[in-house]
């Protein structure tokens, strides 16, 4: 199936609580890897974040999940 994919690299900000307070903390060197799949009923998203090297370390699991991806009916 077709996909997209997107890679980020940055300043993730984490919720300190459920609250509506908005109050965030920042955690550097943070990567978002994710991808688009155009399913038969429509898209579905994966999305890896965390820091930088585990998502290094995590990327090639990652793209092994999305290669097994197969249609069912």
């Amino acid at each position: 199936m077709r996909a997209h994919a997107l890679s980020l690299f940055g300043i993730y900000h984490i919720q300190v609580d459920s609250s509506t307070s908005g109050e965030t903390i920042p955690k550097e060197n943070y990567r978002l890897a994710g991808l688009i799949v155009e399913a038969p009923k429509g898209e579905v998203l994966f999305k890896l974040t965390g820091p930088e090297y585990t998502t290094r370390v995590m990327i090639e699991a990652f793209v092994a999940m999305y290669k097994n991806i197969k249609k069912t009916q």
